[in-house]
C-alpha cells in the first residue's frame, strides 16, 4: 500500500510540474507504469468540436507507449470506428473500466478487433479512463496488459479512477484552454 501511495504521489507531482503538454503525456505514461503495471498504453485526444450531444466523433491526436503500439491503435481507429465510438463513449461522466469485467475472455480474444489490432501484441486485458469536463470528452487513456501479466484487478481500477479529477483538470487546461 505504501508503494502505491509513493507512486501516486510521484505521478501527481510530475503532472503538476510538467513544462508543457508533451512533457505531461510522457510523464503520465511513464509514471503510470509504476502505479499500475502494464505493457502498453495509449492516450486518444478528442477533437474539441466533438460533443457527446450528437456531434461526430473524431480523434485529433493519439500517443502510445511504446511507440510501436501506435500501429495497433491506428488500425483500430481506421478499421473499427464503431468500436472506437463505443470505447470513447463509455459514460457521460469520467469512469474507469476494465474490459475483462465487461466481456468474457473467449469473446474478447476471438473478436475481429482483437485479431486484427491487438493479437500480435498479445493483449489480454485493458483498463481505460474517459477524461472529461462535464459533457466535454477530452481524452481516453487506455492501459493494456499481456496474457503473461494477467487481468487488471479491482485495485487497478480504483487507482486509475482516483487520478480522474486531477487528469480531468489538467487535460482541460491543456486541451481546451490553449
Amino acid at each position: 500500500m505504501m508503494d502505491n501511495f509513493l507512486a501516486y504521489d510521484n505521478l501527481l507531482y510530475s503532472l503538476y510540474t510538467a513544462i508543457d503538454f508533451e512533457d505531461l503525456k510522457g510523464k503520465l505514461l511513464c509514471h503510470l507504469e509504476e502505479l499500475i503495471p502494464h505493457q502498453y498504453s495509449s492516450i486518444l485526444l478528442i477533437d474539441p468540436n466533438y460533443s457527446r450531444k450528437g456531434g461526430s466523433l473524431k480523434v485529433s491526436e493519439f500517443f502510445c507507449k511504446p511507440s510501436e503500439f501506435m500501429e495497433a491503435e491506428k488500425t483500430y481507429m481506421e478499421k473499427y470506428p464503431e468500436a472506437m465510438n463505443r470505447r470513447l463513449n463509455i459514460s457521460r461522466e469520467t469512469v474507469s473500466v476494465r474490459e475483462s469485467s465487461l466481456m468474457p475472455e473467449a469473446e474478447r480474444l476471438h473478436s475481429k478487433v482483437y485479431q486484427e489490432c491487438y493479437r500480435r501484441f498479445d493483449i489480454y486485458d485493458t483498463l481505460q479512463l474517459s477524461i472529461a469536463s462535464g459533457d466535454d470528452l477530452l481524452a481516453v487513456l487506455t492501459l493494456f496488459r499481456t496474457r503473461a501479466a494477467g487481468a487488471f484487478a479491482d485495485e487497478d481500477v480504483y487507482l486509475l479512477k482516483a487520478l480522474s479529477k486531477h487528469l480531468n483538470t489538467i487535460f482541460y487546461k491543456h486541451c481546451r484552454e490553449r
